[in-house]
């Protein structure tokens, strides 16, 4: 598995995107503590394969982009059900 960098970005342009509100929301939906982002931030924590299955289940992430860092943080054809928040676009 790489290095958190690439999830890290990836859950960063959701925030930015509105596509939620927090990292601290993305690591609750994906059953993990608010922490869990700081922790991956200062390399006490790697992600785990089950943690980007949920991610990629819940939010328009590319896996390819998590696992390799090419191409684009997104994908560009999300899920219907994902839309920015009301009022945030």
């Amino acid at each position: 598995m790489p290095s958190n960098e690439y999830i890290i970005n990836a859950c960063q342009e959701l925030v930015r995107l509105k596509y939620v509100r927090s990292l601290a929301a993305i690591a609750k939906e994906c059953g993990k503590t608010a922490q869990y982002f700081t922790d991956l931030k200062n390399g006490k924590a790697l992600y785990s394969r089950k943690f980007l299955d949920d991610l990629i289940d819940k939010y328009p992430v590319n896996k390819d982009y998590v696992l390799t860092g090419e191409g684009p943080m997104l994908n560009t054809e999300p899920k219907t059900f994902m839309r920015p928040l009301p009022g945030r676009a």
